[in-house]
Parts: structure tokens; C-alpha cells; sequence
């Protein structure tokens, strides 16, 4: 099988929440859709701790919010909150590497986030509905699928000039892509994984792509460490309660990691299984540092179902020392909110935590519908500490559709 090959099946699961969601509702991660039509789970909220509140450290820098289908940017030095008002997010944002521009789902367009200036643009979709979304590193273009009928559309964005290009389109086969270290955008078709392709800016097409490997610099599927050298993919197994348990289904959960200078034609290039347990259920990997791997623990169980109550924590994963990993934080909140279909349906949770650009602190959000509240938490890695930044109460919105519409927190992201 080619590593092509292997990434696609790694992000099957994103793939299925996105092709999962109906019209007027559907993005890359969190979908906004009618109340009432996933019953409720209770979500613990975690109180922080005794050591934060009596001696809580000065935080600064900025975090992004996606707080209901409005992005704000919370600035920790002094609790101030500002809205980017503009499109309705029906997503959370795809950051570049800098984390100055973001992408995301303004259905049935797509958004354009500038953390520069604090605005939000939109740029009109030529496909029908965003099934996926990408930046490059540059921040310079997006990539975005498109779909929900009988063909599957590939498109190049160019963010300075917001010019839309269709690259590739088939209701045989479905696209992945990568970019490069030169924020070039490589892809292929599923089907077709060897004939791999590079969309030339300059003519305004795609060209095959000459090298013998691809430095990866950016990919949907995973999670790139801060050298560069590795990306780290966690497949999750399908929850298939009710279903015959078999080879093809009853997988534990592992934390694979690849090398990013990938062979473009080299078969049976394998990933190294880092970690895995007995019965794992996890995803959602990110980098602390080059050695140190972050990742969601939603607890033990068989073929993907989950054993008793699910944990929801975000565990710590020494590569170096080969220790087990430990918690550092948790339970990561909303899961009753059944409009964030990426946690719903792929159970991935990437969204809804983010380390600080030093790696002390780790920003996470909690609570949910039954818990009444809406908040985000930050926990210092070392210590364990946390204290609580934000929070909405649910006496605070309007209604309990206005709690759930638009007032909880479905993304976070720490700036700087």
C-alpha cells in the first residue's frame, strides 16, 4: 500500500462527520444543526484547582474563541473579549503556521479570518457544499473540497486576491492533499495515489509533481512537530456497537508517526506505533515539542466502543523516555453539543484544546449543555494547575436554543 494510501485511511474518520452533514450544515469539524436531534450526555465540568485560585499565574497572550458561529480573540493579560464580527461560522478556523489567517466553513461560501486586522471575508464556493478545508503554511491560499451531490470538487484559493480555481472534479474518487515546505499544494486522487500532482500558480495549473519525495509541511490528517521531521496520525477505530466484530473494525486506537520527507512512489513505507494500550480509544494528537506528543484518551473499551464512562482527557506522551502517558488535563467539555459533528462523528478533538507557543499551558474547553456552562480552562502542564479564563452561564443567553446556538464554546486557539 502506498503511504498515500495510508494517510487517507488514517483521516477516514474525518471524512465520514463531513460527508455526514446535510444541507445548509455542513463544514469541516463543527456543524451547526437543529436541537434535538442527538439525546443530551451529561458533561462533567472540572473545578480548578485549589492551587490556581489561591495563587492563579499571570497569563498573556491571546486566545481565539469560536464562541456559537462568532469568532472572538480573548486577551488574557486583562479578560477582555472582542468579536470579529462578519460571517457565521459554521466550522471551526484551519490556522496557518504563524496563526495570523484562518480559514473556514461560512456555508455555502467559505470564511476568510485576518488576525492582523480582526476581520472576517468571505469568499464565494463555485462547488455546492464545503466538505474540507486547508491553509497553507504561508497563509498565502486554501485548498477546500467540495460535495454532497454526485461530484466531489477540488478547489485552490488564492487569499490575496480571492480568486477561486477549480483543479479537479469526479464522482469516482475522492482527493487528498499536502502542502510542501514551499507552501506549494501537492495532491492526488484516492483512487490514483502514484499520480501525484502540483498546482502551478503561475499557469493556474497543476502539473505532476517531478520529485522523488514531498517535504511535508502541512496536512490534514495529522499533526506536524515543531522540527518538521515528523507528523503524528492517531486512527481512531469506528464505533461500531451493534455491528460483528471482525479484523476490519476491531483495531485499538495507536499513535503513528511518519517521517515528513515522504517517497512519492515507494511502497510499504510503515509508521512507527509509538504508543498504544489494550482497548485505547483516543485521537486528536499534538506536538508539546519535538519529543513530547499531546493526545485525547476517550477511554478503553473494544473495537472503538468506549467501556463504561467515557474519560475525555488530555494525555502527555513522552516519545523519549518511553513512559506511559499521564494526564494533564480533562475532561475536555461538549460532548452533548450535537452541532459539533468533528467530535460527533470523528471524534476528534483537536479543535478544542491548544498548547501555548512557550508549551507551559495547555487551553482547553469544558462544560456543555447539562453542565449549564460554557468555558474555557487553562492548566499549566508542569503543575497540573488550572484556572478557568472564560465562561458563559447558561442564565446569561436568552433561551436554552440561544445557549446552544450561539453561545458555546466550540473552538479554542492560543495566538501568542
Amino acid at each position: 500500500m502506498k503511504i498515500w494510501a495510508k494517510w487517507i485511511v488514517g483521516g477516514l474518520a474525518i471524512v465520514l462527520a463531513l460527508a455526514a452533514c446535510g444541507d445548509g450544515e455542513t463544514q469541516e469539524g463543527v456543524a451547526l444543526r437543529p436541537v434535538g436531534e442527538q439525546a443530551a450526555t451529561p458533561t462533567p465540568t472540572p473545578e480548578p484547582t485549589a492551587e490556581a485560585a489561591e495563587g492563579a499565574a499571570q497569563l498573556t497572550g491571546r486566545l481565539l474563541v469560536l464562541k456559537g458561529n462568532t469568532f472572538e480573540v480573548l486577551d488574557l493579560a486583562t479578560g477582555e473579549t472582542t468579536a470579529l464580527e462578519g460571517a457565521a461560522a459554521f466550522s471551526s478556523a484551519v490556522l496557518n503556521a504563524d496563526r495570523t489567517r484562518g480559514v473556514f466553513v461560512a456555508f455555502p461560501n467559505f470564511g476568510l479570518l485576518d488576525l492582523v486586522r480582526g476581520e472576517t471575508a468571505v469568499l464565494e464556493s463555485g462547488g455546492s457544499q464545503p466538505i474540507g478545508l486547508g491553509i497553507a503554511p504561508d497563509g498565502q491560499s486554501m485548498v477546500a473540497l467540495t460535495g454532497g451531490g454526485y461530484i466531489t470538487q477540488l478547489w485552490y484559493g488564492d487569499l490575496e486576491t480571492h480568486m477561486l480555481t477549480n483543479i479537479a472534479g469526479s464522482s469516482q474518487t475522492g482527493y487528498q492533499w499536502v502542502w510542501d515546505t514551499d507552501s506549494q499544494l501537492v495532491w492526488w486522487a484516492t483512487q490514483a495515489p502514484d499520480e501525484v500532482m502540483r498546482f502551478d500558480l503561475a499557469s493556474g495549473e497543476s502539473v505532476p509533481y517531478e520529485p522523488e519525495t514531498v517535504q511535508v509541511a502541512g496536512s490534514p490528517l495529522g499533526s506536524i512537530a515543531p522540527g518538521g521531521a515528523r507528523l503524528a496520525i492517531m486512527p481512531i477505530a469506528p464505533d461500531v456497537a451493534g455491528q460483528p466484530a471482525g479484523e476490519d473494525v476491531c483495531v485499538e486506537s495507536e499513535v503513528h508517526l511518519y517521517p515528513t520527507s515522504m517517497s512519492r512512489t515507494e511502497t510499504g513505507q510503515a509508521a512507527e506505533v509509538a504508543w498504544t494500550e489494550p482497548g485505547l480509544v483516543a485521537s486528536s494528537p499534538a506536538w508539546l515539542d519535538d519529543d513530547t506528543l499531546l493526545f485525547v484518551k476517550l477511554g478503553n473499551g473494544a473495537c472503538g466502543v468506549i467501556e463504561g464512562e467515557p474519560l475525555r482527557e488530555i494525555m502527555l506522551l513522552d516519545l523519549g523516555s518511553g513512559a506511559e502517558p499521564r494526564t494533564v488535563a480533562g475532561p475536555i467539555g461538549n460532548a452533548d453539543d450535537t452541532n459539533d459533528e468533528e467530535q460527533r462523528y470523528g471524534r476528534q478533538f483537536g479543535h478544542l484544546y491548544s498548547v501555548s507557543p512557550d508549551g507551559r499551558y495547555v487551553a482547553w474547553v469544558a462544560g456543555g449543555r447539562a453542565a449549564d456552562e460554557t468555558l474555557i480552562n487553562v492548566t499549566e502542564i508542569e503543575t497540573g494547575a488550572t484556572q478557568a479564563v472564560l465562561r458563559y452561564g447558561a442564565d446569561e443567553a436568552t433561551d436554552a436554543v440561544d445557549f446552544i446556538e450561539n453561545t458555546l464554546i466550540r473552538q479554542v486557539v492560543w495566538l501568542e
